[in-house]
């Protein structure tokens, strides 16, 4: 009886081991057609021993263990290394698993006798290139901007109302620091100087990226309102804004340890988006051109009192420009929601989307045990530096 229930998983003896491996393959016992293919495989000598191999490095992939089929694959190229089908196999799987290295590598080693590892190295030879083209451009972009930025230049009025395609984000990896200056009117008077700085991080090849955005601020007064300093404070810590291809931030954490209190990173993400998608979707328009005198509408988010707040905005492009040395296209924006108000400028490098200049107006509310304070606050930011890139 028990030789009865066995037969059937291991064969007749005078079956051979692949002939039984495939029969295991048929009932689906992936562990035991791998083990038959592997003794079937000792064996042989080549070129059927490497054809065993690839069959193994099948069924573990049926079996769900990835890494056992690409040993298994490297095994039938290190002992029949002038089997094409095992190069052809191992190329196939770098480039679906993106090491186009590895992929490029191996289809070169046949592509002379094998037509498709030829096709498929010349597709990713040309995604190499244009990669490489892309990111040559990016630094070459940043830097004319780098070379451009002067600290003492005047602002100069610009002749001219053509339109010009704009950037629809900033070019990655670099990073800007801004001066920026807070002034507050109500409900108390004060100033606040710091450094802001944006880190774009990422490949310019991608559309994705990682957003580092860090407040470099100064000991703040005990007498400031609550609200402002618990607002303000934890944003000397960086927070990491993970940024998808259509802009939206997928992610937003402390890049390291941070508090579970005041402003937090999951809290600042929906106007961070909010910004990218304005500059991403809207600034440019469809066609990715504005010039003096265009006009557009969106929606943008704004950040108050820990809420995210939809606020609906109309920009309008005022006049090409040139600030710090810079030649931007200056535009001015409106934005408005129940109880909140802004008007914002902009001064835009075209070619790169990085504003060298900003100056913000706003006015809101937010709720306090004594009841609601009105705040009245305008904040001005210049673009001080660049870094980030060789």
């Amino acid at each position: 009886m028990l030789l009865a229930l066995l037969a059937p998983l291991v064969g007749c003896a005078s079956e051979s081991w692949e002939d039984q491996a495939i029969q295991a393959t048929q009932m689906g016992d992936y562990t035991l057609a791998a083990d038959f293919y592997t003794r079937a495989a000792i064996e042989a000598g080549c070129p059927a021993r490497a054809r065993l191999l690839i069959r193994r490095a099948e069924v573990q992939e049926l079996d769900g263990i990835g890494a056992s089929a690409m040993e298994s694959i490297d095994k039938a190229i290190s002992n029949c290394p002038d089997h094409t089908e095992a190069w052809w196999m191992r190329a196939q799987r770098a480039a679906e698993a993106g090491d186009r290295e590895r992929a490029m590598a191996d289809a070169a080693e046949i592509q002379a006798v094998h037509p498709e590892a030829a096709a498929l190295y010349a597709e990713l030879a040309m995604e190499e290139q244009l990669e490489r083209s892309i990111r040559d451009r990016t630094q070459a972009l940043v830097s004319t901007l780098k070379d451009s930025l002067d600290l003492e230049a005047k602002d100069v009025k610009l002749r001219g109302r053509n339109r010009e395609t704009l950037a629809r984000q900033v070019p990655v990896p670099m990073t800007l620091s801004y001066q920026v200056r807070q002034s507050v009117q109500s409900p108390q008077k004060f100033e606040l100087q710091w450094e802001e700085m944006w880190s774009y991080r990422g490949d310019a090849a991608d559309d994705g990226y990682v957003l580092v955005r860090r407040l470099d601020l100064p000991p703040l007064d005990h007498g400031m309102p609550l609200y402002f300093r618990l607002s303000m404070s934890n944003q000397r810590q960086a927070m990491r804004f993970v940024v998808s291809p259509r802009g939206e931030i997928v992610d937003s954490t402390w890049l390291r340890n941070g508090p579970n209190r005041g402003m937090r990173p999951e809290m600042l993400a929906p106007e961070v988006e909010g910004t990218l998608r304005r500059r991403r979707l809207f600034d440019p328009g469809e066609s990715g051109e504005r010039g003096p005198g265009d006009t557009w509408r969106g929606e943008d988010v704004r950040i108050v009192d820990g809420k995210p707040v939809a606020v609906e905005f109309t920009s309008r492009a005022v006049a090409w420009e040139e600030t710090l040395g810079v030649r931007t296209l200056r535009v001015r924006t409106q934005l408005t929601a129940e109880g909140y108000s802004c008007d914002e400028e902009h001064w835009l490098h075209v070619a790169t989307a990085v504003p060298v200049r900003w100056t913000r107006t706003v006015k809101y509310a937010v709720q306090t045990p004594s009841g609601p304070d009105a705040w009245q606050e305008s904040l001005q930011g210049a673009l001080v530096s660049i870094s980030g890139i060789e």
